[in-house]
């Protein structure tokens, strides 16, 4: 994290991933469990385990920063995809 801070702009986003992670961690236990990811998303309680067991990668049965940093990342727009559109 702290090398990533170099880079201003990483560092906002990382320091922005943080925040989200921690709002969705209800419980601040450092993990967001099926039940905090229902806090945030609608969904039966299959698509949200669907999406939850997705993104667990290490198969705990929760979803810690790193997965969610992960997940974030996968979602956002490349780049190039960006540019293109423009």
């Amino acid at each position: 994290f702290q090398a990533s801070c170099l880079n201003p702009s990483i560092c906002a986003s990382e320091q922005a991933m943080h925040a989200a992670f921690s709002v969705m961690d209800h419980d601040q236990n450092g993990t967001i469990s099926l039940e905090e990811l229902r806090r945030i998303m609608r969904g039966s309680t299959d698509t949200l385990l669907a999406r939850m067991q997705t993104h667990d990668l290490n198969g705990d049965g929760v979803i810690d920063f790193h997965e969610f940093k992960a997940l974030i990342t996968a979602l956002a727009p490349s780049p190039a995809a960006t540019e293109a559109k423009n």
